[in-house]
């Protein structure tokens, strides 16, 4: 009775603000089953969970308008996803490069995968990894390596008197001119090389010289001659006895490369005290040979100009007139008179430096 009555009052209120009574909301219990908790494995369940409902709109209600008696019990949870889970990768760090150029690094890639019952990863072979290849395991490193080649100075070779001075060259040099008792360095420079070459040198004798050593020198040597940190030997208070040919060895792990320098100990010329005599006898009518010669020198070097008591300047190999210079640097005069008297100059001129002597040409007259 109650309850049509209820009905009844409603419908009047419907009627009287124009609403339709079909259209009045009804409440209802909904169970909603959630998701599964895992994608995997052996614990995976879908939860679920009892609403109220509006029955027009499926909008969730509150509880108290759903009728208490109607209301389901909930169900359990239901298993869900339950099969082995793929392998992973695991990926270590790549350790240290092999070598210095065109080395390997290396790292460990393996599966693990998921124990039964969820008891922990495990490792497994490399085929239970199925989602995605296998990640490298191995990298180049380091640079490329490169031979070393020396830097080569091309020079011309020299024309006047070498100064009297310590002397900088490179290594590749055809010849390098420097006096006794000066410090001679010679560089070793590279165009290219990676890495680093090192650097050996071989002296003229045989010595080898090598970076953190001093070769094989008696004391003497030892203080005089060593090789640089940058790989430059340096010959302090050279002599005539360190003259020969310099060798530089480069090497690295890409190659060897050689270069090497004549050395030439030059020393200002000195006329034998005798040739020539400080005065020269010769009759008239005759030819006369007055000798030049040096104490020590290199004769290649070597180049002689004569001046004449009569001021006729010649060089070795030419002629003028009477007067001629051969190639071994003595004058000739051909048939001397009386008048060709008097002192006769010579120049020395070497790489070393230049000296001078003379003669007193004495001419007798037959009677």
């Amino acid at each position: 009775m109650f309850k049509a009555t209820l009905l009844l009052l409603c419908s009047a209120l419907c009627f009287l603000n124009g609403i339709d009574s079909q259209e009045m909301p009804g409440y209802d219990w909904k169970v909603i089953i959630g998701s599964c908790t895992a994608v995997c494995g052996s614990n995976g369940v879908k939860p679920s969970m009892v609403v109220c409902q509006n029955t027009r709109t499926a909008a969730s209600a509150d509880l108290s308008l759903c009728s208490k008696e109607k209301m389901p019990a909930s169900p359990p949870l239901l298993p869900c996803n339950r099969k082995p889970c793929p392998g992973e990768w695991v990926i270590g760090n790549y350790g240290p490069c092999s070598d210095v150029c065109n080395g390997v690094q290396s790292r460990d890639v393996y599966c693990r995968q998921l124990q039964e019952n969820d008891r922990g990863m495990i490792p497994v072979p490399d085929d239970e990894c199925t989602d995605s290849a296998k990640p490298s395991t191995q990298q180049s490193c380091g640079e490329s390596c490169i031979a070393p080649k020396f830097y080569r100075h091309e020079i011309e070779p020299p024309s006047s008197p070498i100064p009297r001075q310590n002397i900088v060259c490179y290594v590749g040099e055809e010849t390098t001119y420097i006096h006794p008792g000066y410090t001679l360095t010679i560089d070793a420079v590279f165009e290219e090389g990676y890495p680093t070459p090192n650097v050996m040198w071989t002296l003229p004798d045989g010595t080898t010289v090598v970076a953190g050593g001093d070769g094989d020198f008696d004391d003497d040597d030892r203080r005089r001659i060593h090789m640089s940190k940058n790989g430059s030997l340096v010959v302090h208070d050279i002599r005539q006895s360190d003259e020969g040919t310099y060798v530089a060895i480069g090497e690295n792990v890409a190659g060897t490369d050689r270069a090497q320098t004549k050395v030439v100990i030059v020393e200002l010329p000195v006329f034998n005290t005798e040739i020539p005599p400080s005065v020269t006898t010769v009759h008239a009518g005759n030819r006369l040979l007055i000798r030049a010669e040096l104490m020590k020198t290199h004769a290649s070097d070597v180049t002689f100009v004569w001046t004449t008591a009569t001021g006729v300047v010649l060089r070795r190999g030419k002629s003028s007139g009477k007067f001629s210079v051969l190639t071994n640097g003595t004058l000739a005069i051909d048939d001397v008179q009386e008048g060709e008297a008097g002192t006769y100059g010579v120049v020395a001129r070497t790489l070393g430096g230049t000296s001078r002597a003379s003669t007193q040409v004495v001419v007798i007259d037959y009677e």
